[in-house]
């Protein structure tokens, strides 16, 4: 949470921040509570049914998958990401924003060289 808190200071210089909102993708049900008990300042979005169906007893049901695909389209829609690397969703999501951003960052790096 050192970089979210990070990322939310450095907001706070430049606008009003009334409400630390953090969209917690987790495998693990629990978290969701130990987040809140842990860092009651943060408001918590998450959606515990896609936790439990992304458990192991679970994880290659349909539901699991519309889970994952809800998890990558609503990081995809953040302004700020944390992650870990080991997380297939990570690995999706940085694929997912790449194949839209690259065009982009090439298109800016050639522009960059004309001028």
């Amino acid at each position: 949470m050192v970089h979210v808190e990070d990322h939310f200071q450095h907001l706070a210089r430049r606008m009003l921040v009334d409400k630390k909102r953090v969209y917690l993708a987790t495998d693990d049900p629990s978290l969701l509570q130990e987040a809140k008990a842990k860092y009651p300042e943060y408001e918590f979005i998450s959606d515990n049914s896609i936790s439990w169906s992304a458990g192991l007893h679970n994880r290659y049901t349909e539901n699991s998958l519309r889970g994952v695909i809800l998890d990558i389209h609503f990081l995809s829609q953040t302004n700020f990401l944390v992650c870990t690397f080991s997380s297939q969703v990570t690995f999706h999501l940085l694929s997912y924003l790449l194949l839209f951003l690259l065009p982009f960052l090439l298109l800016i790096l050639f522009l960059k060289t004309l001028l």
